[in-house]
């Protein structure tokens, strides 16, 4: 535990992927209610909601040998491009074309997340951490960080319906900015990033 908390790398891998989980925790807790109120009907929320699980799934089979290409945080830093234009999308309009077109951006916005998570803490961690990191990625982005925004998210509804997404999407933005002190730490550390 000792040599992952000190590990700036790591630490900051573990920021960056919270950032991005936390964006997803207002749609899970009031994406129906939200399209509910915007007279969208259950079977079409149904049809929404199955259509991100559908992206999420073809990431998973089609996009593993692709990312391992790439640098993890170069990868993030296209997700949370991504998740910055999903959630304007979903704060600024109820067109079923532009519903269905981002909800395929799940696939991205936590299929690829976690699949870049995956292959950081498989390959830039060593053996005897695994089992830590993993809990740590486990309790910390998905956890605790997605758990804190799902815990607001009726009192963001409140405040500001739909527009609460703008604050998801300055989640995503957040980590535009950060990648740059990112990459500056693992070149300092002498770790891809």
């Amino acid at each position: 535990l000792k040599f992952l908390l000190t590990s700036r790398p790591f630490l900051m891998f573990l920021v960056v992927l919270s950032l991005i989980q936390m964006s997803h925790g207002f749609i899970y807790v009031m994406g129906s209610v939200h399209w509910h109120n915007q007279e969208i009907d259950n079977q079409t929320i149904g049809a929404l909601w199955g259509t991100g699980v559908v992206a999420e799934i073809l990431v998973f089979i089609f996009a593993g040998r692709i990312i391992t290409r790439f640098r993890p945080m170069y990868v993030l830093v296209v997700v949370a491009i991504f998740g910055t234009v999903r959630w304007v999308v979903l704060a600024t309009t109820a067109s079923l074309p532009w519903l269905f077109t981002v909800q395929t951006f799940h696939g991205l916005t936590y299929g690829a997340a976690h699949l870049v998570a995956m292959f950081y803490l498989s390959s830039r961690v060593p053996d005897k951490y695994f089992t830590t990191a993993q809990s740590l990625y486990s309790s910390i982005p998905l956890g605790l960080a997605q758990g804190t925004v799902m815990l607001m998210a009726g009192t963001l509804y409140n405040l500001a319906e739909g527009g609460a997404y703008f604050f998801m999407a300055g989640l995503c933005l957040i980590v535009l900015f950060i990648a740059r002190f990112v990459r500056r730490i693992a070149k300092e550390d002498n770790s891809p990033s």
